[in-house]
């Protein structure tokens, strides 16, 4: 039987979109329920039966943080995805940090991750939910054990003639503990070991005891030993030290180490704890992080592949289109010829949108090549190149630092921002672009405004997704693929960039370089840019 799967969100382009993801993977074990408000989410998680919850924290009735915090309380066993935008990702981590397993960020996400981040969400809830009982069964003993020595010690206070009774107590301690307590000498060989050595290993304390503890490490971490055992010896502490200790079936163990020396008698106390577990979770990681990377590099390649190869037959489309309306043209009515300049605009529209998505995988695939560049001159390049139309436009380019990138793809920036402003800024006279730098919070910004139409901020979490658009094809061209392109790049720079706008009231875009951008001292304009 399929699990059932809560998707609370009340966009409807985005509950579809979610219902298309998850039906790319046929193997997918889940059913997908959906509910558009909090207050119905909350209804249907007290009835039971749901395995995971995909969860928008902006809702009608519900916003914020708060959205997860009621969602938690109500079933708290239950898994939580969280769905983020671009502009509320810090949200999402701090849900995350409170409890939620995960959070997926809309717009990267496609069917197979969708599946595996379900998957794991499930299988990370479970084991959290039995490490929590295992904690409690543990907690438990650790306040009975606690108890247990505070009368000990009591009675060892007021019966100070006991004094081997106390002794027994302080073995018994060394005896019980799930850790691996040692004494071992700077001869290199163990003293005392408790049960756990054995119970962990499956080495008798016989046999350990009888050769150089070495002799148990893996070859490939006797150097590192041996290089801790020699600051220990001159009297430095073991505070937190991983190597493999060999158990009798073959096979090694991880283990933790603490531990310090008594330099007078030539002795280390120590304890290890095995982590091999933890080893095993933080490979796993790695391994899905590594499938992840292959995936959308796959996805890129799939991407790049598929829009060269339908570059030959739109060729064929307008060209056949075009023969036909300079030898038939003259025959042709008023309705056909409304239909071959249909034909004609539709290939030359999906031809922009190849060309597009060639830019895209361009940009995914293409190495960042750093250098110092002056922003200045990129921007003045780029404001040359652009077709205006022949429009009258007030352009404020402002002083503009030098920064490390790379001077190609940020020209790209540039021209898809620029272009944009041009492009919106069509039904304003005048038309205003600024362009600009400035500080905000400490870190450095780059800028660009125009007066044109704006947009609803309630929608600017699409802007940088591939295919999103907020305005009519008709009232305003393009292919949606232009900001994405913008934000792929700023990210290989290690940066990012977001907008501010209001409807009719324009738009502005900032972006940064991340940490190899100018410092506060570097930015600043050069003598050159400084130059009036």
């Amino acid at each position: 039987m399929p699990l059932k799967v809560l998707l609370v969100e009340d966009n409807p382009g985005d509950v579809r979109l979610f219902r298309e993801m998850l039906a790319e993977v046929p193997t997918a074990p889940f059913s997908l329920e959906t509910v558009d408000r909090l207050s119905t989410a909350l209804t249907r998680l007290a009835a039971g039966d749901i395995s995971a919850v995909l969860l928008d924290l902006g809702l009608p009735d519900s916003q914020g943080f708060d959205t997860f915090y009621r969602t938690y309380e109500q079933a708290p066993s239950v898994p939580i995805l969280v769905l983020t935008g671009l502009d509320d990702e810090a949200l999402a981590v701090k849900a995350v940090r409170e409890g939620a397993q995960d959070y997926l960020v809309k717009g990267r996400v496609e069917g197979q991750l969708l599946v595996r981040a379900i998957r794991y969400a499930i299988e990370r809830k479970r084991i959290e939910d039995e490490m929590r009982q295992l904690n409690r069964a543990l907690e438990q003993r650790v306040r009975e054990r606690t108890a247990e020595l505070e009368r000990a010690n009591e009675f060892l206070r007021t019966v100070v003639a006991e004094r081997k009774r106390a002794e027994e107590e302080l073995s018994r301690f060394f005896t019980v503990s799930l850790d691996l307590f040692c004494i071992a000498g700077f001869d290199g060989y163990f003293k005392r070991l408790n049960p756990a050595w054995e119970r962990t290993l499956g080495f008798t304390p016989v046999e350990l005891l009888a050769r150089p503890y070495l002799e148990f490490v893996h070859p490939d971490d006797r150097e590192s030993t041996l290089a801790e055992a020699r600051k220990i010896s001159a009297g430095a502490d073991t505070i937190s030290f991983e190597n493999r200790y060999r158990c009798k079936d073959g096979s090694y163990r991880w283990l933790l180490w603490k531990s310090t020396p008594v330099a007078g008698q030539h002795l280390v106390y120590a304890a290890a704890r095995d982590i091999t577990e933890r080893k095993k979770q933080e490979a796993s990681v790695q391994e899905i992080n590594a499938q992840l990377e292959a995936a959308n590099k796959e996805l890129e390649a799939f991407t790049y592949s598929v829009s060269h190869d339908l570059r030959a037959p739109l060729r064929h489309i307008d060209g056949f289109a075009r023969i036909l309306r300079e030898d038939y043209g003259p025959q042709l009515d008023a309705t056909a010829q409304h239909y071959l300049d249909r034909v004609q605009q539709g290939a030359g529209q999906m031809g922009q949108l190849i060309e597009d998505l060639l830019a895209f995988s361009r940009a995914a695939r293409q190495e960042v090549r750093r250098q110092s560049v002056s922003l200045q001159r990129l921007v003045e390049d780029v404001q040359q190149a652009l077709d205006t139309g022949g429009r009258s436009i007030d352009w404020r380019i402002g002083r503009l630092p030098s920064a490390p990138c790379d001077p190609v793809l940020m020209k790209q920036v540039f021209l898809n921002l620029l272009a944009n402003a041009v492009k919106f800024t069509r039904p304003r006279q005048p038309a205003v672009i600024e362009v600009g730098a400035e500080q905000q919070n400490g870190e450095q910004v780059v800028f660009v405004r125009d007066n044109g139409v704006g947009f609803p901020m309630k929608y600017a979490d699409k802007l940088f997704g591939v295919f999103q658009r907020l305005h009519r094809q008709e009232d305003f061209e393009g292919t949606g693929v232009g900001l994405a392109i913008v934000q792929r790049i700023l990210h290989k720079h290690g940066g990012r960039v977001w907008a501010e706008a209001e409807l009719d009231q324009g738009a502005t875009f900032y972006f940064t370089l991340g940490a190899t951008g100018p410092t506060v001292e570097e930015w600043r304009p050069s003598e050159v840019e400084a130059a009036p």
